[in-house]
């Protein structure tokens, strides 16, 4: 294949030291998203990429936020239909977006979407990954599904003991089986059996004639195996015998709002969205503040990445990223400035590359695999601001796709190239 010589106009972001060291800020000014489209998931891969599901009026599409570098990664103004209902990341760091009706699957080695066919094409509200073992919830069944070939076995209430059609609160609990409320009742399975188990008790969270259930929201185990639910009447525990009831007269909670999401961090820790991010001490919930001790007002979705970072949306379309083990962070603010890289790709023996420098600073450039193994430093000195070339030497490099990361001081840029 002929050489060809690729220009990236690619937007650099100045990096400033947050208030806090484990923060850091991503604004909805980098996402350019129109006025009617939202964040509505996000999941981080094994890689530490933030793939982010938007979604707008009955369409949705995919971005990707890298070394804070936001791109799409659908061709042109493409669209999927169907909005996103939630992402995940399995053990093999596949990317599943859920959507409406069907899901679709990104292959991080082979770095495109594959195929399901219709193996696993219905209503989900999510997709269960741990050991090797996948389980799906959807308004009309649960489904275990074989990750392999997505191959998918179908439970409803005509072959188990579900009871009703509207299966919203799913988890896995600390012993890996699928969880799922049913009305008055906890539905368990394994990986041989199903089993019904009744709630005790069941009169103490009855409202409005019907169990608080029936309204939607969210569920976790904590370490102890006790079962939380986010509630439209707050947050409840379940010890498997007794209910403990946080809501607006005994916790911060509103008597107005739905807890939507619940979720346990990587220390065990508990946290719920629902007007406001809350976090529970141990004893009581309370109202989680960011950076500047604002509160972070509706959040959307909240998921974890391999480094125990905590990942938070919310419906201003800013993200955040909170570490509580206090690795040091810094906050992004956009500089609408562009800068230019031209590159050679494919490569043979040399990369010639030519990058404008944003600051007069020690520039470092490394190598890196697919899978985010640094191969080489092959550049570490100082360099003035401006354009800039180099030249690297890739005949070490046996044939396959690498990454090129540029660390120009608090700026950083990555690409990818070819080499035969």
């Amino acid at each position: 294949m002929k050489n060809i010589k690729m220009v990236l106009l690619v937007l650099f972001f100045s990096l400033t030291v947050s208030k806090a060291d484990n923060w850091k800020f991503y604004s909805h000014t980098m996402f350019k998203l129109a006025m009617t489209e939202q964040i509505d998931a996000l999941v981080v891969d094994t890689l530490n990429n933030v793939w982010i599901g938007i979604g707008g009026n009955y369409y949705s599409k995919i971005g990707i936020l890298k070394d804070s570098v936001y791109t799409k990664i659908t061709q042109g103004n493409q669209t999927y239909s169907g909005l996103i209902q939630n992402m995940q990341v399995d053990e093999r760091n596949r990317v599943f977006v859920i959507r409406d009706e069907s899901v679709n699957v990104f292959d991080n080695n082979k770095e495109q979407f594959i195929t399901a066919g219709n193996k696993i094409d219905d209503s989900y509200y999510n997709l269960f990954f741990r050991n090797g073992k996948m389980w799906g919830n959807g308004p009309n069944a649960v489904y275990k599904v074989n990750p392999n070939t997505f191959n998918t076995f179908r439970y409803d209430t005509s072959n188990s003991p579900l009871e009703n059609r509207w299966f919203q609160m799913a988890e896995l609990d600390n012993n890996n089986n699928f969880i799922v409320i049913d009305s008055n009742a906890i539905v368990k399975f394994t990986t041989d059996s199903v089993q019904r188990i009744p709630f005790n008790n069941i009169q103490d969270v009855i409202y409005f004639n019907k169990t608080i259930f029936s309204f939607g929201g969210d569920m976790v185990f904590d370490a102890d195996n006790n079962m939380w639910f986010g509630t439209s009447v707050g947050v409840l525990k379940y010890d498997g015998t007794n209910w403990t009831k946080f809501n607006d007269t005994t916790s911060v909670f509103t008597s107005t709002e739905m807890i939507h999401t619940m979720f346990r961090d990587s220390n065990n820790g508990l946290w719920a969205l629902g007007y406001y991010v809350y976090r529970f001490n141990g004893t009581n919930w309370y109202k989680f503040t960011d950076f500047d001790g604002n509160q972070i007002s509706h959040p959307r979705v909240i998921k974890l990445d391999k480094n125990n970072t905590i990942w938070i949306s919310n419906w201003t379309n800013d993200i955040y990223a909170y570490n509580p083990n206090g690795i040091p962070f810094t906050s992004v603010k956009e500089d609408t400035k562009n800068s230019e890289i031209t590159f050679t790709n494919p490569v043979n023996k040399e990369l010639d590359l030519a990058v404008t420098l944003k600051s007069s600073a020690m520039t470092r450039i490394e190598i890196y695999d697919l899978l985010g193994s640094k191969i080489s430093t092959t550049f570490n000195e100082f360099r003035e601001i401006g354009m800039n070339e180099f030249k690297i030497d890739c005949t070490s490099l046996t044939s396959g796709t690498y990454i090129v990361k540029i660390q120009n001081g608090n700026n950083s840029e990555s690409f990818k190239f070819i080499k035969n």
